[in-house]
């Protein structure tokens, strides 16, 4: 694990020519840089998830839902998603291409069937991006005294969307850099504040364990529906994991290191946030204050760091900043791993790529998309859990596809479930059914599973539209 989180060191470019030479086995030319070692794509899968941007999104949503008691989603979630994470990680090695959604599907079933899964991968990173620009505009327009009307974190939400457009047209490696800081400022800002909150709240008798069990109010115990709720903090979180295989074309070597990103970064992703979650609720100074709060996590901070805060309020900024950054990466990779198919509307224009190496043509239309989405939905919540039921949905029709792989041998050298892949499989499958059955009937707004129902019935009609004839002469 050390070696695999220590600096990014240059590899051997006879592995680079190895690595492009798949790509063109796969019948594409390499047409992206291979830019990112160990750490950097580690770091993608890490700040993907980033608990940070994570809890500061959705904790006000689950505590307002069902109270103190909505962390114990949290481990619930976590131990579901790990069990995602490493059958994901069992196909990982593959389909080393770009855009993993699309592609391993598609080469493992059909064209035809990799539509679905991509399509949904697709829907969730246009619906998840946006969010995590929300999520960040929220917190950030009243800390610096722009207020907080609706209309103000719309209008900050845009113009950080854009200022990931201009990242991106750079080029990913100014992005990788900026990412792989913010891996320091997650921890920093996240891990260090929650343990010394915890640390502070034991010793000080803030709040006793009883108070992790409460509900929403005094007078009503929590339900299985205010957790199913409330479990969208943690659901909307642990995804992302699989981002490395998103950026497979800018990996050394990822059919050795994506697996293994996923699975550290969710793991780690995991314990730091439970830390962090157990800190701040057992650190509440006023529960009724905080439950009635717009920005719990702001207000359990300010009490207790002071002067301090606006030096921890930046680490956080950063950190949510390269969650975005780093999502829309993975969006225009598998956009670009798409149209390279001539599957989505204006394919050759998508998977046009700059002399700098980026799709740029992908950037700018992800970020009409996202801008869009937002002024449609301008709620938080119900962003996140459109992402969250999407890429969930994805999920399953990727290890549908992969079914067939369970019959192969392990791959030597490679990350492998061996005779373990299908019935773990089974199991993630049963929690990925149960977790989204859960998300869609949770008391919530209507417009939550209504949005989810036309973005399927848009898949649909493409597919007959488009899909089913080009991806027909395979």
């Amino acid at each position: 694990m050390s070696d695999f989180l220590s600096t990014d060191r240059r590899t051997d470019t006879t592995d680079d020519r190895n690595d492009d030479k798949v790509v063109n086995e796969f019948g594409y030319e390499p047409q992206l840089r291979r830019s990112m070692g160990k750490f950097s794509t580690f770091a993608i899968s890490f700040s993907l998830m980033s608990v940070t941007t994570g809890i500061f999104a959705n904790y006000a949503f689950g505590l307002g839902k069902a109270g103190p008691s909505f962390i114990w989603t949290w481990p619930v979630v976590a131990l579901g998603n790990i069990l995602i994470a490493l059958v994901l990680a069992h196909l990982a090695t593959q389909v080393p291409l770009a855009g993993y959604a699309y592609q391993w599907p598609a080469r493992m079933v059909s064209r035809r069937y990799g539509w679905f899964p991509g399509w949904l991968g697709l829907a969730a990173w246009l619906t998840g991006t946006p969010g995590v620009a929300y999520a960040l505009a929220q917190y950030f327009t009243p800390y610096v005294g722009l207020g907080t009307s609706v209309g103000t974190i719309v209008i900050v939400t845009v113009a950080i969307l854009l200022s990931w457009m201009v990242i991106h047209l750079v080029g990913l490696k100014l992005a990788a850099v900026i990412n792989n800081a913010s891996v320091i400022t997650e921890i920093a800002g996240s891990l260090l504040v929650g343990v010394g909150l915890l640390i502070y709240a034991l010793l000080h008798h803030v709040q006793d364990f009883n108070f992790l069990t409460a509900g929403p109010s005094t007078a009503q115990a929590p339900t299985i529906a205010l957790l199913a709720a409330a479990a969208l903090m943690a659901a909307y979180t642990l995804t992302g994991f699989e981002g490395a295989a998103d950026l497979a074309e800018e990996s050394h070597e990822p059919r050795r290191i994506v697996p293994t990103a996923m699975v550290l970064s969710i793991v780690i992703s995991a314990v730091l946030g439970f830390v962090v979650l157990l800190g701040f609720e057992l650190a509440t100074p006023d529960p009724a204050a905080i439950q009635s709060s717009s920005v719990p996590l702001l207000d359990i901070a300010g009490h207790y760091l002071g002067v301090f805060t606006p030096a921890f309020m930046a680490l956080v900024f950063v950190s949510i900043y390269a969650c975005g950054l780093i999502n829309m990466a993975a969006m225009t990779r598998l956009a670009f791993s798409m149209s390279r198919d001539n599957i989505l509307p204006f394919s050759k224009a998508i998977s046009s790529v700059s002399t700098r190496n980026s799709p740029y043509v992908a950037v700018v239309a992800a970020t009409f998309i996202s801008t869009a989405f937002v002024l449609f939905a301008k709620v938080e919540a119900i962003i996140t859990s459109v992402s969250a039921v999407a890429i969930y949905l994805s999920y399953a029709l990727v290890i549908l596809g992969g079914w067939r792989v369970g019959q192969q041998p392990p791959t030597g050298m490679y990350f492998s479930l061996g005779r373990a892949f299908r019935p773990l499989a089974v199991l993630a499958l049963g929690w990925i059914f149960t977790l989204v059955i859960g998300l869609l009937i949770a008391p919530g707004s209507w417009i939550t599973p209504l949005t989810l129902l036309g973005v399927v019935v848009l898949g649909f009609l493409w597919y007959f539209v488009r899909v089913r004839n080009v991806a027909g002469n395979e």
